[in-house]
C-alpha cells in the first residue's frame, strides 16, 4: 500500500483498495505456500532501492504467485468446501 500510496493517484489508490480486497482470501493463505512474506515486504519497501531493483522485486513477487497460483488454488478452494 506504501507504494500505492506513494504516487499520490487517488483513482490508483482507490482501484488498489479494491482490488486488496478481492484478493483478500487468497493473501491470507500465502503465508502458508510462500513463506517469508515479512522478508518479501521489506525488499519491496527497501528505501535505498535502485528503480532496477525495486522493479526486480516487484517482477520476484509476481512470479512467485504465478509459480504458486495452483497451489493457492487448491488451498481456497479447500477453505471454502470447509465452511
Amino acid at each position: 500500500m506504501q507504494l500505492v500510496a506513494a504516487t499520490g493517484s487517488r483513482p490508483l489508490v482507490a482501484a488498489f483498495r479494491a482490488v486488496q480486497v478481492q484478493l483478500g482470501p487468497v493473501r491470507r493463505l500465502e503465508v502458508a505456500v510462500l513463506g517469508d512474506l515479512a522478508g518479501e515486504t521489506a525488499g519491496l519497501l527497501e528505501e535505498d532501492a535502485t528503480r532496477a531493483e525495486r522493479l526486480s522485486a516487484l517482477r520476484q513477487f509476481h512470479a512467485l504467485r504465478i509459480r504458486e497460483a495452483e497451489r493457492l488454488s487448491a488451498l481456497l478452494e479447500a477453505s471454502v468446501a470447509r465452511r
